[in-house]
C-alpha cells in the first residue's frame, strides 16, 4: 500500500461544459495564492501580450485578469488582421492593437509563431523590454527555463527568456522530484497530446466533428488534418525527419538536455494526438542513478513544486484549466542494469497553461525579479 497522500481534486467528479474548455473563458486557473504572487511581481509594469487572439494569448490574458492586474496596464496585440478586434476575457474587454517593436510596454509575452518571435524579440529587448517567448524561435540561444526545474538558468539582468515545448514542460515538471532525489540517466516518454497544441481552429474543429459524429449535424468530415479528429487517435502531425522522428519528439530530446544541462542523459519520445481539448497525458519512464522504492518515488513527486500527486493516476479533464501538473500511477522496480531503479509515472498538464501561458508568465516574473 502506498504511503503517499492522494490529492483530493474538487473538479474530478464534475463534468464541465464544452464552453468552459475554450481559451479565455471564465474559470479559476490560478487560485488565490498564485493570483497574489503574480499580481505582486508585475505590479507597476505595463505588460504586452502579443498573439492575443490565439489560444495561448487568450489564456495569458485570462491569467492576468484572474490575478487582478489592472487592465489599463495590459496591452493586447496581434497581427494586422486581428487589430481592432475586441476580446471578452473573464468579464474584461481588451482591444487588440497591431503588434510592432514599438509597443509601449515594460514587459512582453510573445504567444506568436516562431518567425514573428524571431523578428520581435530582439527588437523589443534592444529597447529594454523584458521578453518571455513561447515559440521555438529562441530555445537554442536564450535561457530555456521551467521555473520549477531550472530557475537558476534565468540570467541576472537578462531581457529574453524562452519556454520549452509544452510536452517537455509537463514531463520534466512531473519527474523533477525523482531527478533531484535520485538522479536520472535516461528518460523516455510517450505523450498523448491534446488538440489545443494545434491551435484554436483545431479545438473548434474537434468540437464540430464530435457533434457531427454524434449525429447532431450529420456526418463528420476530415478537416485540416486530412483525417477526422473526433473519436480518433493518430501519430503527431508535425513533419518527420529521415529517421522517422517527428518535430515534437526532436524538441523533447534537445530541450531536455539543455534544461537539465546534461548532454549525457539518454532521451527518447513518442508523440501522439488524441481527441482531448486542452490537457496532454504523458507516460514518463526514467532510469535513476540511485535506487528508490515506489514509496520513495511517490513522496519525491508529491513534494515537488507545481505538482499535484494523484496516487491512482491523473486524467486530462481534471488537469484542464489548472496551472499545476498532475502526476501519479507510479511504478518503481530495480533497473535492468545494476545501480538504480526504473521509475514510471503518468503526468497530465494543461497544454495552454503550464505548457505555455503560465510557464511564460512565471518566466517573465523571473526576469522582473532579476532586473536591477
Amino acid at each position: 500500500m502506498s504511503t503517499a497522500t492522494k490529492a483530493q481534486d474538487p473538479q474530478a467528479a464534475s463534468c464541465p461544459s464544452i464552453e468552459s474548455f475554450m481559451p479565455g473563458s471564465p474559470g479559476e486557473r490560478l487560485g488565490a495564492a498564485r493570483a497574489a504572487w503574480l499580481r505582486e511581481r508585475i505590479e507597476g509594469c505595463r505588460i504586452a501580450v502579443v498573439g492575443a487572439s490565439g489560444a495561448v494569448g487568450l489564456e495569458t490574458l485570462a491569467l492576468l485578469t484572474e490575478a487582478g492586474v489592472d487592465p489599463e496596464r495590459v496591452i493586447a496585440a496581434g497581427s494586422a488582421r486581428s487589430a481592432g478586434r475586441t476580446l471578452d476575457i473573464c468579464g474584461r474587454r481588451f482591444k487588440v492593437h497591431e503588434a510592432s517593436d514599438r509597443l509601449d510596454a515594460d514587459a512582453c509575452v510573445l504567444a506568436t509563431p516562431a518567425a514573428v518571435s524571431k523578428r520581435l524579440a530582439p527588437a523589443l529587448a534592444a529597447r529594454g523590454v523584458l521578453v518571455s517567448d513561447n515559440s521555438s524561435a529562441l530555445r537554442h540561444c536564450a535561457p530555456l527555463v521551467i521555473p520549477e526545474v531550472n530557475p537558476e538558468a534565468a540570467c541576472p539582468n537578462g531581457r529574453v527568456i524562452a519556454s520549452p515545448n509544452c510536452t517537455t514542460t509537463i514531463a520534466l515538471t512531473a519527474c523533477e522530484g525523482v531527478r533531484r532525489n535520485f538522479g536520472v540517466r535516461s528518460i523516455q516518454i510517450t505523450s498523448q497530446q491534446a488538440i489545443s497544441g494545434a491551435g484554436l481552429d483545431a479545438m473548434r474543429t474537434l468540437i464540430r466533428q464530435t457533434e457531427k459524429t454524434l449525429g447532431v449535424y450529420g456526418d463528420a468530415q476530415p478537416a485540416g488534418f486530412g483525417i477526422p479528429l473526433a473519436f480518433n487517435a493518430f501519430p503527431h502531425e508535425s513533419d518527420l525527419n529521415e529517421a522517422g522522428r517527428c518535430g515534437e519528439e526532436l524538441k523533447f530530446r534537445s530541450e531536455t538536455a539543455r534544461i537539465w544541462n546534461d548532454t549525457g542523459v539518454s532521451t527518447d519520445a513518442c508523440c501522439l494526438r488524441v481527441p482531448t481539448l486542452r490537457s496532454h497525458l504523458v507516460v514518463v519512464r526514467v532510469l535513476t542513478t540511485l535506487p528508490c522504492t515506489r514509496q520513495e518515488a511517490e513522496r519525491a513527486i508529491a513534494a515537488s513544486p507545481g505538482v499535484v500527486f494523484v496516487e491512482s493516476g491523473p486524467d486530462a479533464i481534471s488537469a484542464s484549466k489548472r496551472c499545476d501538473v498532475f502526476a501519479g500511477r507510479v511504478v518503481a522496480e530495480p533497473s535492468p542494469d545494476a545501480g538504480g531503479s526504473e521509475v514510471r509515472l503518468v503526468a497530465a498538464g494543461d497544454q495552454l497553461l503550464k505548457g505555455a501561458a503560465w510557464n511564460a508568465l512565471q518566466n517573465l516574473c523571473l526576469l522582473i525579479e532579476r532586473k536591477d
